[in-house]
């Protein structure tokens, strides 16, 4: 097995709590964000052997249900981007706020070599 690591992306842009579908641009910008932090930990992308676990954090009204739908972009980026090795284990959790009112945060732990 190789090295573990643990790489995170925060979006920084502040806005209102959209409905579902209003929020897809954002979600665009958390996805390469994220794949950035991954790149910059490693200097490379083909050095990581497998995605093993990612966890979203949606800053959401109390009648917001969606989560999960939240962070499948991020999900769908890692089997994108390493195929099968891209699978993993998932959580998506609803807070009621999140550092400096930001809408999404995703942490992720990957094998690398």
């Amino acid at each position: 097995m190789g090295m573990l690591i643990e790489a995170g992306a925060l979006l920084n842009d502040r806005f209102p709590r959209p409905t579902y579908p209003q929020q897809a641009p954002r979600r665009s910008l958390v996805r390469d964000q994220y794949r950035g932090a991954v790149e910059g930990l490693l200097g490379d992308l083909d050095r990581v052997l497998g995605c093993i676990r990612l966890g979203g954090f949606v800053n959401a009204t109390p009648d917001f249900t969606e989560h999960p739908a939240v962070i499948n972009g991020a999900s769908d980026l890692m089997v994108a981007v390493f195929g099968d090795a891209g699978r993993h284990t998932r959580a998506a959790i609803g807070c009621s706020s999140l550092p400096r009112d930001i809408p999404v945060e995703i942490e992720g732990t990957f094998e690398a070599a």
